[in-house]
Parts: structure tokens; sequence; C-alpha cells
């Protein structure tokens, strides 16, 4: 068979290794502990602080998970301010459902060694 009949290669997909796949989950399961008061923000900075020197990759996913963390955050201050009012408690909890979700979802792809980004976040960290 001569190369003309060939297929063409398929284009080269680079191999996460594991630790990057571990660490840059890591950053994204952090938002579990988003009920604890700055945690959501802490471990995801933590892990990225940590491993961002060792691939692109962690550096790309802590940045991401950090950003939306961060921006949920500052959505959450003016939730606990108006639990006084009553309105808080449906912000709160729906600013939980979100973070949580979105960041099993950035977790699994992280884990799947692909690149994931948050449908919405301030990028606070470039």
């Amino acid at each position: 068979m001569n190369s003309e009949n060939q297929p063409p290669l398929p284009l080269a997909i680079p191999l996460m290794t594991t630790k990057e796949k571990i660490a840059s989950t890591a950053c994204h399961i952090g938002a579990i502990f988003s009920m604890i008061p700055l945690a959501g923000v802490a471990v995801p900075f933590i892990i990225w602080q940590t491993f961002k020197g060792e691939s692109d990759f962690i550096d790309s996913h802590g940045k991401k998970a950090f950003n939306f963390q961060m921006t949920l955050l500052l959505m959450r201050i003016p939730s606990y301010v108006l639990t006084v009012a009553l309105i808080g408690f449906p912000m709160l909890v729906i600013i939980e459902f979100v973070s949580i979700l979105f960041s099993i979802i950035a977790a699994i792809r992280a884990g799947r060694g692909l690149a994931y980004s948050y449908p919405f976040h301030y990028p606070f960290i470039r």
C-alpha cells in the first residue's frame, strides 16, 4: 500500500500525568468546603500555588477554580447581609448549588485530562 492511500494520522493529544489530573481535580473539589467561610477560596488557591509550576494544565485549572470561587464569595457577601430580611437564604442556597454543581463538572473534566471554563467568573488571576 502506498502513502497516498493511507488515512491521515490523528493529531497528538498531550497525555496528562495522574498527578496533574489529581491536583487539577482537587482544585475544583475545594468548592465542597465553600460553606466554611473562605475555605472555598483557600483550598483551590493553596493547591494551585503548590503545583502551578509543575504543569500548565494544573496552572490553568487552579486559576479557573480560584476565580470562580472568588466570584461566588463576592456574591455571598450581600446574601449574608440580606439574610436579615430573609431574602438572602434563597440566594445562598442557589449560590451553593451553583458552586457545587459547576465544581463537580469541572472536577470530572479535569480528572479526564480535559480543559474546562466556568460559565461565569471574574478573572482575578489571569
